[in-house]
C-alpha cells in the first residue's frame, strides 16, 4: 500500500492564547524514518512539544521552522510504499 500519512499538529496543543510554533526538523525533508521517530519539535509558552512519525517512510516537510501554527495544523506527511 503506497500514499501519504499526515503529520498534523497533536489535539491540545496550543489555544487559550498559547501560539505554538514550529522549533524546527530533526531530520531532513526526503529522509527515511521509521515509525516513533521524533521529527519535529513545537515551542508553546517556553516548553517543547516533541512530534513523533506516524509510520515508517520518506519525511516531508509542510511547514518551515519558525513558522506559527494553528490547531491541528498540517506539518508533514510521510509517505509510505
Amino acid at each position: 500500500m503506497s500514499g501519504r500519512i499526515e503529520i498534523r499538529l497533536p489535539d491540545g496543543v496550543g489555544g487559550e492564547g498559547d501560539e505554538p510554533v514550529l522549533a524546527g526538523w530533526l531530520f531532513e525533508d526526503g529522509e527515511a524514518v521509521d515509525a516513533g521517530d521524533t521529527v519535529a519539535e513545537i515551542m508553546i509558552a517556553k516548553s517543547t512539544v516533541e512530534i513523533d512519525a506516524p509510520a515508517t517512510g520518506i519525511l516531508m516537510q509542510a511547514v518551515a521552522p519558525e513558522t506559527v501554527l494553528q490547531p491541528q495544523a498540517l506539518i508533514g506527511f510521510i509517505e509510505v510504499d
